[in-house]
């Protein structure tokens, strides 16, 4: 059941994930990694709750799961409990089995600037962007930060064809970029 229902995360088709590794989860009861994916699967479906309860799960069993605490921030983000979602992203850096730096960095800038921190925000993207220079969603949270905080136009429009040429054509913000892109081409000419 493990094996399908990572195999089926993978492929991205979540309702098949959740079935099998929640069938996982009644024989491996000491898995965080098990429990995490279990909560991603159910935050990408938009299901808050059980995302909740998974995640708590896989806290519980290794408080320090880097993949968990970004998880719980993001669940946090998602509820408006911008606070708690800085104390969880901040933590999931600092973690030990945190893997994707790039991932967690963005979801703390995009906490801070939802609590109109914004120069927070902004080293939080350049530093997602050091830590991995492919990682899309960085470079177009940093040309929206840019274009609608800062009114940095020309840097704007740079972040976002970063962003076009680095995400995959089926990501659903490749027409906000690209709509961004022609509207400040416009503009600068």
């Amino acid at each position: 059941a493990l094996r399908r229902g990572m195999a089926a995360f993978g492929e991205k088709n979540y309702s098949e994930a959740i079935t099998h590794l929640t069938l996982a989860s009644q024989r491996i009861t000491d898995s965080p990694d098990l429990y995490y994916h279990l909560g991603c699967a159910h935050l990408l479906k938009g299901e808050l709750d059980p995302a909740a309860a998974a995640f708590k799960a896989a806290f519980d069993l290794d408080p320090k799961h880097g993949e968990t605490l970004a998880g719980l921030g993001q669940l946090a983000y998602y509820t408006k409990e911008l606070p708690k979602a800085q104390i969880f992203f901040r933590q999931a850096l600092e973690a030990e089995t945190a893997s994707d730096e790039s991932r967690i960095l963005t979801g703390l800038a995009l906490t801070e600037a939802a609590l109109r921190r914004n120069d927070q925000a902004r080293l939080c993207l350049l530093r997602a962007q050091q830590a991995d220079r492919r990682y899309a969603p960085a470079f177009y949270n940093l040309g929206a930060l840019y274009l609608n905080v800062y009114s940095l136009r020309e840097e704007a429009l740079d972040q976002f064809e970063l962003f076009v040429r680095l995400a995959d054509a089926s990501n659903p913000y490749q027409e906000k970029a690209r709509n961004q892109i022609t509207r400040l081409r416009a503009t600068l000419e």
